[in-house]
């Protein structure tokens, strides 16, 4: 090792969105290769300790066998299970009148308890005054019992007299004759799940509720990935071991803080076996090398902190280069805190494949970054070994986030864009998200961390841009081990797949279709134009969106093809809407683009809704359409992605404005061509 500093290699920090993608790209690598460390299946007693199954991931699905759930017919109530084909007599015991529309007799023939299927006899009463035959008869249930053969309605209890408390022979059902039907009151064979359903997918990580399916399922065993095994090492002469009591105050000395942040972190997150490696000295190569070597052949995965920056104890690159031939993918971020993070693969013996190492700094707040993890269940028969790696980083889970308006103003970092701690708070549920600093940054502070629920990312200020300012919007990352909302796809973050403010700008155009004039009032097509601008463009307010055409739009509304073919539109994206208020208009419209797109995304579609609802809770129940429209000959209009939604929800467009860039560089052929969208021929 040499004390020369300058000797070290400066790498060009990376994008966060870029890094991602190459974390992404090198675990979906080695999922895929045929070592031990890609999961094998392991096989588990459906029936074990719930707790042994609890945040498992299925290798395989889970489906309902034969005849389905319930395997028997159950009844609903408390009751008594009746005929409702029995034809009734026309003599009655004791001499009573025939019966009202409303009164039914009939003798009890038995009870069936739920957990007992036979049909048991009461055999404590038999002083009967009157011939039984004549009756029709009845069972008493009790809820969850199964429904005698050829029986076909439950009457509840509250319904029904009996004429002996103690030792009932007759029960009286008073009950109006919409009461008296085929079915009512019972839970028929697989009403609840089908036999053969899919009720479980592969991929899917077990929850409590899935620990419930799996024993209604019938199944005996299950499928479960294994675990990957990700250790953890401290490094650095000046950290406190565990065991070290009462010499926080020595010169120079601090607890060793990340490794139990971390190792608490991973075991929140419930996808992997941790394993705490210790602390390691960073004043010996050969130490660290030892430290490395040893860790690699324990775990998948091995998480470093400290010794990463370029200072003369910061040997942990040094370390994977040449001692351990691993492969740095990269050596800094463009993000603040975290710069010196660092990734890199080594490749152990055949059998072992190859291992993922993160070099972190040992600065606290740089250890809440992403949690992110490639689906290796993507389907991926009959490609290339980069098709597959590339279908398996598409349909990979990614930071939940949400967009959150800013309570302050933040001077911007003019190096590096900020992953800023904040907590959030909506206005009402479903509202508006407000993101709240946590407090000082510094990289050192931990208490930046207490708290927080998100990272809001911050552009990198610039000379006409320096502060972010209070009521801005920007994308928040929710920490995943802190959220209730869903993790998405690659696909479909905003964070993955910015709008960006260089280059040739996304040219949209706006259409307000309405079935008359005077339907077109509220709200203005101006002030529709002025949210979707504001909707696409966030906070970046750049020059990158520009609204090339505003069109209105009166007529019937399966003409909006031939509309569309008959007006100039160079646009690539085409926001047409319509008012909440015109619902069979609306239908009609969904309807009519719906035919006239090449490819529907539908998927894009039911997040468009989710943001439209967020933005106007009464555009949830709107028609949303979402695809792509190809050029012909005799349209004037682009190829161009078109979006089909409410007027009073075009601000829920910064719900997808991400992903329909993504979306719109697929189409153009700029991306790839293997996720279900058209590419532009050349």
């Amino acid at each position: 090792m040499t004390n020369d500093d300058s000797d070290k290699l400066i790498h060009p920090m990376t994008a966060v969105p870029d890094a991602i993608r190459i974390v992404l790209t090198e675990c979906a690598r080695v999922l895929l290769q045929k070592s031990d460390f890609a999961p094998p299946v392991l096989s588990i007693d459906a029936h074990v300790d719930g707790g042994s199954l609890l945040g498992q991931v299925l290798a395989e699905p889970v489906g309902m066998s034969e005849p389905g759930y319930p395997p028997y017919r159950a009844s609903i109530m408390d009751g008594f299970a009746i005929r409702t084909t029995d034809r009734f007599p026309s003599t009655f015991p004791n001499g009573s009148s025939p019966p009202t529309t409303k009164q039914w007799t009939h003798t009890i023939a038995g009870k069936v308890f739920a957990g007992n299927t036979s049909q048991t006899k009461d055999d404590t009463g038999t002083s009967q005054t009157v011939d039984a035959c004549q009756l029709p008869t009845a069972y008493y249930l009790t809820t969850g019992a199964v429904v005698p053969n050829d029986f076909d309605c439950v009457v509840p209890v509250e319904k029904c007299t009996v004429n002996n408390k103690t030792n009932p022979t007759f029960v009286n059902i008073q009950a109006v004759p919409a009461d008296i039907q085929s079915g009512k009151w019972i839970r028929d064979v697989g009403c609840d799940i089908p036999a053969g359903m899919e009720m479980l997918p592969r991929g899917h990580v077990l929850d409590a509720v899935s620990l419930g399916l799996i024993r209604q399922s019938g199944c005996e065993r299950v499928s479960i990935r294994r675990r990957p095994v990700v250790g953890v090492l401290s490094t650095g002469n000046e950290l406190l071991g565990d065991n070290v009591r009462g010499e926080q105050s020595r010169h120079g000395m601090i607890p060793d803080v990340n490794r139990p942040v971390l190792l608490a972190t991973l075991k929140s997150m419930a996808n992997c076996t941790t394993v705490d490696l210790g602390l390691a000295r960073d004043d010996s190569v050969d130490d660290m090398a030892s430290h490395l070597q040893s860790a690699l052949e324990r775990c998948d995965v091995v998480i470093t902190t400290g010794g990463i920056s370029m200072g003369e104890t910061d040997i942990i690159e040094e370390v994977l280069v040449e001692r351990l031939q691993g492969k740095v993918h990269f050596g800094r971020l463009l993000m603040k805190p975290g710069k010196p993070t660092t990734f890199a693969t080594v490749v152990t013996a055949p059998s072992s494949g190859t291992k993922l190492i993160f070099a972190m700094p040992g600065n606290p707040p740089c250890l809440d970054l992403l949690h992110h993890g490639p689906d290796s269940t993507a389907d991926t028969y009959g490609e290339s070994v980069e098709e597959q790696i590339h279908r398996v980083v598409l349909n990979a889970a990614v930071h939940p986030e949400v967009q959150a308006i800013l309570s302050q103003d933040i001077r911007l970092d003019h190096e590096r864009p900020e992953y800023h701690r904040v907590q959030l708070r909506e206005q009402m549920p479903g509202g508006s998200v407000f993101a709240f600093s946590t407090g000082v940054q510094q990289s050192s502070r931990l208490m930046s961390m207490l708290g927080a629920d998100a990272l809001l990312i911050l552009p990198q200020g610039t000379t006409s841009k320096s502060t972010a300012k209070k009521g801005e919007t920007y994308t928040a990352l929710l920490l995943r081990h802190r959220s209730r909302y869903p993790q998405k796809l690659v696909t479909e973050a905003q964070h993955l797949n910015p709008i960006s403010s260089t280059g040739n700008n996304i040219r949209i155009g706006v259409v307000f279709a309405a079935p008359s004039v005077q339907l077109l009032l509220t709200p203005t097509l101006e002030e529709i134009t002025e949210s979707v601008q504001a909707a696409m463009a966030g906070s970046k307010k750049s020059h990158s969106i520009e609204i090339s055409s505003t069109q209105l739009y009166t007529g019937s509304a399966t003409k909006i093809e031939n509309f569309l073919n008959s007006i100039p539109l160079d646009v690539d994206i085409l926001i047409i809407t319509y008012s909440k208020r015109q619902f069979r208009y609306q239908l009609a419209l969904a309807n009519s683009l719906r035919h006239a797109l090449i490819k529907r995304a539908d998927w894009i579609a039911l997040q468009a809704r989710q943001g439209c609802a967020a933005y106007d809770p009464t555009t949830a129940a709107s028609e949303m359409v979402v695809g792509f429209w190809e050029r012909t000959k005799e349209t004037s209009l682009s190829d161009a992605i078109v979006v089909c939604l409410p007027a009073e929800g075009v601000g829920g467009l910064s719900h997808v404005r991400g992903v329909l860039r993504h979306a719109l560089r697929v189409a153009r052929g700029a991306g790839h061509s293997d996720e279900g969208y058209p590419r532009k021929e050349s």
